[in-house]
């Protein structure tokens, strides 16, 4: 009887352990992290100023975040185009 509930005990622990490594493979896919990146600065970029002078501290705070969170360089414009107000959505669909 002791000996059924070690095995049964050392199953359970495998289980739980390659759930765990399961898990954790699974966060360190690219889709994983992009969505875990969207789900960030979605709580932390506010939208786009309108006027001149506020654009340019907005975007050196965006650049903060990136920075902080890491997110790659390659992935930033994809990020941070729906933040664009509408005048500089419009302009980008023209070029």
């Amino acid at each position: 009887m002791e000996q059924k509930r070690l095995e049964f005990e050392q199953m359970k622990w495998k289980e739980e352990l390659e759930l765990k490594m399961t898990e954790k493979t699974s966060r360190e896919r690219p889709a994983a992290k992009i969505k875990i990146w969207g789900d960030a600065l979605r709580n932390t970029i506010s939208r786009m100023p309108t006027e001149g002078i506020d654009v340019v501290s907005w975007f050196v705070s965006v650049e903060k975040v990136f920075e902080q969170l890491s997110v790659p360089a390659e992935l930033q414009s994809i990020f941070i185009r729906p933040y664009f107000s509408e005048r500089e959505k419009s302009f980008d669909e023209q070029v």
